[in-house]
């Protein structure tokens, strides 16, 4: 296991990290509660500039809404909902960060809620969703350009910390990243059902040193910030040996085991090791909350 980081000088022995691991195509976190639904709206992206002093009145609008989850904003409340009321419930500490799936919610969706399903009776002001860029090859960070973020239950404020994080070693200025991107999206149907008066920070992440993305993001991290790495795990093996293959990772996030996660297979592996290191450094702990296939 590699060695501790540098620890922030408050440990928070009371907070712990959730992971929802999940086989071939699910990580997932949960939480019950009525679903919010904020009014909707439309609009394109455009590519951010470090230069602006404000976030831009634009609308980051859905990608894989009517193909990943259902583009009807009554038919996906009701689907998020009932995954969610088929989550059990841990009595946990403050929940501080998620590694949750990215397929399809008809695949991932059941262990995406056992993941959010903790998040009840919680509240944070910031949500961070890293994922993984599955269409652009790029290396470092990108967020998009837009003060709101559009599903079919609304729209979700944009943090204006992006501001200053675009400002950042690594940030990339180009839109085509988002405009066909599912791994941050497919996360915040779920967070908008659960939580309530928060903004998010959607960042889609490419070839970088995880520790790098970790120390960037620590300094945006604060106690009502929560952070989500979303990832599945192998593809296209057989039952065992896709079992076997995972048994790396759902062994190896928890525990920090960073020897262990170089025979993990997961397509969101950088997202997951920066929550990793991040969460080291936090003195947060981990705990395995569901795996499937």
């Amino acid at each position: 296991m590699k060695k501790r980081g540098k620890n922030s000088s408050k440990i928070n022995t009371d907070v712990v990290l959730i992971l929802g691991i999940v086989f071939v195509l699910i990580v997932t976190v949960y939480f019950v509660l009525n679903p919010y639904n904020p009014e909707g709206a439309a609009s394109a992206i455009t590519i951010v500039s470090t230069k602006e002093s404000s976030l831009p009145d634009v609308v980051k609008k859905p990608a894989v809404a009517g193909s990943f989850y259902p583009a009807g904003k009554g038919e996906l409340s009701a689907m998020v909902g009932e995954y969610l009321g088929e989550a059990k419930s841990y009595s946990l500490p403050k929940v501080r960060g998620l590694v949750s799936p990215h397929a399809g919610y008809v695949y991932s969706g059941p262990t995406a809620a056992f993941g959010f399903r903790q998040l009840a009776n919680q509240s944070y002001k910031t949500v961070i969703v890293l994922g993984p860029s599955h269409y652009v090859r790029f290396n470092g960070f990108s967020i998009p350009n837009a003060s709101w973020f559009e599903t079919p239950l609304g729209r979700l404020a944009i943090s204006p910390k992006v501001l200053d994080l675009v400002k950042e070693k690594g940030f990339v200025n180009d839109a085509r990243i988002h405009e066909q991107e599912h791994s941050v999206e497919v996360q915040v149907p779920f967070l908008q059902t659960v939580l309530k008066d928060f903004q998010l920070i959607p960042i889609v992440v490419g070839g970088m040193n995880p520790e790098e993305l970790a120390s960037i993001l620590e300094k945006y991290v604060d106690d009502d910030t929560l952070v989500v790495a979303s990832s599945d795990l192998s593809h296209y093996y057989t039952y065992e040996q896709a079992r076997q293959l995972d048994s790396n990772c759902v062994n190896a996030i928890p525990s920090f085991n960073y020897s262990l996660m170089q025979k993990c297979e997961a397509c969101g592996e950088i997202p997951v090791l920066a929550l990793m290191h991040l969460s080291e450094r936090q003195k947060w702990r981990g705990q395995l909350l569901g795996y499937r296939n």
